[in-house]
C-alpha cells in the first residue's frame, strides 16, 4: 500500500502547508522567514507538478493564510479545520488519500502543535513525512526545537527547504533543474 522508499520524488510527493495565516504569522519567531521558505517549497512544488494542500485553522478567527503565498496556490484545496492535526478529519485523510502520494512533505505553524500533530497523525496513517526544518515554526524557540527533536524520533524526516528541492529533482540533468537552482541562489 504505502511505499516504505524513505526518498521524496516529485512522482511520490505532496506538499501540505499547514496554517500559514494573517494573525498566526506574525507571533511566530522568525515567522517572514518561515514564509519565504515556504514560497519557495510552492514554487518549486508547481515547477515539478507536485500537488499543494493547504490548511487553516479556524480561519474566522485567525485570518486566511498569508498573501505572499497567494501567487502559487492557486487550485490547490484549501481546508478549514478546528482540529490541531490535519488528519483529525475524514474529510483532510480523504483529499490525501485521493492524491495517491506516500510522501508527504510539511511546512506550517506552529511546529509543536498544528504541524506535530500533522505530521504524527500521518505517520500513522501509514505516510512517509517529511519535515522541512527551516519553513516550520513555534512562537517559542524551545517549543519548536523540542517538537522537531519528538517528530524525528517518532520517525519523521527531518529536512531542509534547499536538501527537498534537490531530493525532488535528483538530477542536475532535471528539465527544471536551473529554474529550481534559481529560488536558493
Amino acid at each position: 500500500m504505502i511505499n516504505p522508499s524513505p526518498m521524496f520524488t516529485p512522482a511520490n510527493s505532496v506538499l501540505w502547508v499547514v496554517d500559514l495565516q494573517d494573525r498566526m504569522v506574525p507571533a511566530i519567531d522568525k515567522g517572514d522567514a518561515v514564509v519565504q521558505q515556504a514560497a519557495i517549497l510552492l514554487q518549486a512544488a508547481q515547477l515539478l507538478a507536485i500537488p499543494v494542500v493547504v490548511s487553516e485553522q479556524y480561519p474566522k478567527g485567525l485570518g486566511h493564510t498569508v498573501e505572499a503565498l497567494a501567487p502559487w496556490l492557486e487550485g490547490a484545496p484549501i481546508l478549514e479545520k478546528t482540529t490541531f492535526g490535519v488528519f483529525a478529519t475524514e474529510a483532510s485523510v480523504t483529499v490525501l488519500q485521493a492524491l495517491q502520494k506516500t510522501h508527504l512533505v510539511v511546512c506550517g505553524v506552529e511546529t509543536h502543535v498544528c504541524v506535530s500533530q500533522t505530521v504524527l497523525q500521518a505517520i500513522n496513517l501509514g505516510y512517509t513525512v517529511g519535515v522541512v526544518v527551516d519553513a516550520v515554526g513555534s512562537r517559542h524557540k524551545a517549543d519548536h526545537k523540542t517538537a522537531l527533536k519528538r517528530l524525528e524520533q517518532q520517525g519523521a524526516q527531518l529536512l531542509t527547504t534547499e536538501s527537498i528541492l534537490f531530493e525532488w529533482l535528483g538530477d542536475a540533468q532535471h528539465a527544471q533543474f536551473k529554474a529550481v537552482q534559481a529560488l536558493v541562489k
